[in-house]
């Protein structure tokens, strides 16, 4: 459960369009461990891009994960939800990467999707 919404793993990576979709990733932030102004913010940006053409079809940019941060925790568990609803059928990788306002940028990690 993160936020209130239960998530559930897939067996499978194919999804269809209409179907309530989520991907569940765990941040981890060391700084969280330390006192850090009140501008200090940890996100992740989620793009969703079509495999055929390398071209981004959704990319959220920043979406801040302070609704997720547990105090003094430097491990963030954050479930967030897939727009499948404004894609094309098709195959296309879901690609994460989380960032901090110290310059902090994780490596990049993604999944391959197919929507129906």
């Amino acid at each position: 459960v993160s936020q209130g919404m239960e998530l559930v793993p897939s067996g499978s990576n194919v999804f269809g369009k209409t179907a309530t979709t989520a991907a569940y990733v765990e941040v981890y932030e060391p700084l969280l461990q330390q006192p850090q102004n009140k501008d200090f913010l940890v996100g992740v940006d989620l793009r969703l891009v079509d495999k055929k053409t390398g071209q981004p079809k959704i990319d959220t940019g920043f979406v801040t994960l302070a609704p997720y941060i547990k105090t003094g925790n430097p491990m963030i568990p954050v479930g967030l939800r897939l727009p499948l609803e404004k894609l094309d059928p098709g195959s296309y990788r879901a690609e994460f990467q989380a960032k901090d306002t110290a310059g902090n940028v994780s490596p990049l990690r993604a999944a391959d999707i197919e929507v129906r």
